[in-house]
């Protein structure tokens, strides 16, 4: 893979302004061929810088450049399961509002002959009869 020397110098410019450091010849030079070493490997350039970030945030300690080859991996890995969580959260998310609307959307009676009408729609669907089997038309309280 061709790596973009330019590209490589700033990053590892921007790696020393995160530390804080000057940066001299053998400094910068180690760090340039690190970070082209990672590029050789197919690491982007945003990676890289995410995972310098995420070192500084998460470990304020660190001196050398050798600290985000070592652990570029495991950064990624974290950041593709939070990625996955937030996605798998928010599908989820959808989908209970979703089925929130549609439960009170059916479940919202403004009437009784609305009720009536549901329930009449409900047993058709389910072929659900009555337990007589058929309806009576007769009073019980007739002479």
């Amino acid at each position: 893979m061709v790596v973009d020397p330019t590209e490589a110098k700033e990053i590892a410019l921007e790696w020393l302004k995160l530390l804080g450091n000057k940066p001299t010849p053998p400094l910068m030079a180690r760090t340039v061929k690190q970070v082209k070493g990672l590029m050789q490997v197919g690491f982007s350039d945003e990676e890289i810088r995410y995972t310098m970030e995420y070192v500084v945030r998460t470990n304020p300690n660190v001196y050398s450049f050798g600290y985000v080859e070592a652990c570029i991996n495991d950064v990624l890995r974290k950041r593709a399961e939070e990625k996955r969580k937030e996605e798998s959260k928010q599908v989820s998310e959808s989908l209970q509002k979703q089925t929130t609307a549609i439960v009170t959307s059916e479940s919202e009676v403004t009437s009784d002959d609305e009720s009536s009408e549901r329930n009449r729609r409900k047993a058709k669907r389910f072929s659900v009869q009555s337990r007589l089997r058929e309806k009576s038309y007769f009073n019980l309280f007739e002479r």
